[in-house]
């Protein structure tokens, strides 16, 4: 998901936590990845939905980031894991999720404010 927040609006948590096999979720959005604290030992997020789902691994921003740079470090994490052709033929298909994001935080032009926001709760 691109957009404002997590996507509450397109789609219900409720419906994403009745799927049997939900894949890995990306969502980009502003704040996607916020929990909230609800009493001592537990917390709340709508990334819940997703992991409650069977999601092995939900990319979200902790943060408030700018549209531009997420979408540059969201290109490369996506050429880097290899879900996008590459115009090089040095793409290593043995590179993981949490390496993909990791290895993007750079590509943005504020690399220790927008490219620390997108985290990985899951496997």
């Amino acid at each position: 998901y691109f957009g404002h927040s997590a996507g509450q609006s397109i789609i219900r948590g409720q419906n994403i936590k009745k799927l049997k096999h939900c894949p890995v979720a990306i969502l980009m959005g502003c704040s996607s990845g916020t929990l909230v604290d609800k009493g001592e030992y537990d917390t709340d997020g709508y990334i819940m939905n997703y992991l409650l789902g069977g999601s092995p691994a939900v990319v979200a921003n902790l943060w408030d980031v700018t549209d531009k740079s997420i979408d540059q470090l969201t290109g490369k994490m996506f050429n880097t894991w290899g879900l996008l052709k590459n115009n090089n033929n040095n793409t290593n298909n043995n590179i993981s999720l949490v390496e993909a994001v990791s290895s993007s935080r750079d590509a943005c032009t504020l690399p220790y404010l927008i490219g620390a926001a997108p985290i990985i709760y899951g496997i």
